[in-house]
C-alpha cells in the first residue's frame, strides 16, 4: 500500500544576517535593589556566546531594557551575570518563553527579567510532495536539515514535526517547514 507524505511549509523565508535573524530585547525591572546585568549568554543549536550588557541598570521602580546583537535563532538556554545591590548573581533560564518575566533567584525576587524575540521571516504557505522534496534534498549534499533543536537529521524517515533547512555554503540562510503525515 502506498502512503502519501506530505510537508506543509508553514513558513519558508531566507533568514539573514542582517534582516531575519533573531532579533531579541531584555527587559529588565526592579521593585526593591539597583540591578546592573553586566553580560548574557544565548546558546541556541551549537552556537553559544556571551554578550556584554554595558549601561544595563535598573534602579527600584524602573524597567530598563537592552538591545542585543542579532542572533540565529531562539535561545534553548539563557544565562545572565549581574549584580544586585552589589551583590553578584548568575543564573540560568532553561527553555525560555519569549516576553515572559522571569524572577532572579532569593532573595532578590522582586527583581524581573525577560526577553522578547522577533523575526523576519516571511510567512508563504503551500505543500509540497514529501518523497520528491526529500530524496532531492538529501541527495543535495550543499544542503542540511536540522530538528528543531537544531541537529543535523541524517535519516530519510522524517516523524511529524518541525524541521529547518540550511545551505552549507551560506549558513545564514534558514528555512523552515512543518512534516505531517
Amino acid at each position: 500500500m502506498k502512503h502519501k507524505f506530505f510537508i506543509v511549509l508553514i513558513a519558508l523565508g531566507l533568514v539573514t544576517l542582517s534582516t531575519a535573524q533573531w532579533q531579541i530585547t531584555g527587559y529588565l525591572t526592579t521593585e526593591t535593589e539597583p540591578v546592573e546585568v553586566d553580560s548574557v549568554y544565548f546558546f541556541y543549536g551549537s552556537t553559544g556566546t556571551w554578550i556584554p550588557t554595558p549601561g544595563w541598570a535598573a534602579n527600584p521602580g524602573e524597567t530598563n531594557q537592552f538591545q542585543f546583537p542579532e542572533f540565529p535563532g531562539w535561545p534553548a538556554i539563557i544565562k545572565y551575570s549581574a549584580n544586585v545591590a552589589g551583590m553578584p548573581i548568575t543564573d540560568s533560564i532553561y527553555r525560555p518563553v519569549s516576553d515572559s518575566w522571569y524572577s532572579f533567584p532569593p532573595p532578590f525576587d522582586l527583581v524581573k527579567i525577560k526577553f522578547v524575540g522577533q523575526t523576519g521571516i516571511e510567512e508563504i504557505p503551500g505543500a509540497i510532495a514529501f518523497p520528491a522534496m526529500l530524496n532531492n534534498l538529501l541527495a543535495n549534499t550543499g544542503i542540511e536539515i536540522l530538528n528543531a533543536s537544531g541537529m543535523v537529521v541524517r535519516s530519510r524517515t522524517l516523524a511529524p514535526g518541525v524541521y529547518f533547512i540550511r545551505s552549507k555554503e551560506q549558513p545564514n540562510i534558514v528555512r523552515r517547514f512543518l512534516v505531517i503525515h
